[in-house]
């Protein structure tokens, strides 16, 4: 049988050997009510989100200096997450199944910005197989595109991370 491995422990793993051997900054983008964040930082991480929705990062169980409501189309996110964190440095910015929330030539520009970001170490996209709840019912649209669709036309030299919502991410040793 296989074995059960919980996604942000598998983050923190990774976050963990990127920045060996300093102390690893993660950024969890659409974090929602942050409990990736709050995971994280009980996995030991420096951890830090944001989100366009100010009512989900309301009821987060996470210190609000931690969390930020932000948009992630905004042109000037990273130099904002950095100055609104106090960080220099983000070993791993994780965009959190939110990608579908966006056109694609949006989530293709995000993505572009992020990568040319010098204070990015890595960009982890965990790509959700189906459409959120919202998009089902009608609330608003969402691309839906397999892992592999959202990497050819996003990062087609395979510089990021894609993973479905049951992937885990690789090793150091891989």
């Amino acid at each position: 049988m296989g074995r059960t491995v919980s996604p942000t422990a598998d983050l923190a793993r990774y976050a963990a050997e990127r920045a060996a051997p300093a102390e690893p900054t993660v950024v969890v983008a659409g974090c929602g009510r942050a409990d990736t964040v709050a995971a994280l930082l009980e996995h030991g991480i420096d951890a830090y989100g944001f989100d366009i929705e100010v009512e989900a990062l309301d009821a987060a169980a996470v210190p609000r200096d931690r969390l930020l409501e932000c948009d992630l189309r905004e042109p000037d996110l990273v130099e904002t997450l950095r100055t609104q964190f106090a960080i220099d440095h983000v070993d791993v910015c994780y965009t959190e199944q939110v990608l579908s929330l966006l056109s694609p030539d949006d989530a293709e520009r995000v993505i572009e910005r992020l990568r040319a970001a010098d204070a990015i170490g890595q960009c982890v996209h965990r790509i959700a197989a189906v459409p959120p709840v919202g998009a089902q019912t009608g609330e608003f649209e969402a691309t839906v595109r397999s892992v592999g669709e959202w990497q050819a036309a996003c990062d087609p030299d395979g510089e990021d991370v894609w993973l479905s919502t049951g992937d885990q991410l690789p090793t150091a040793s891989a």
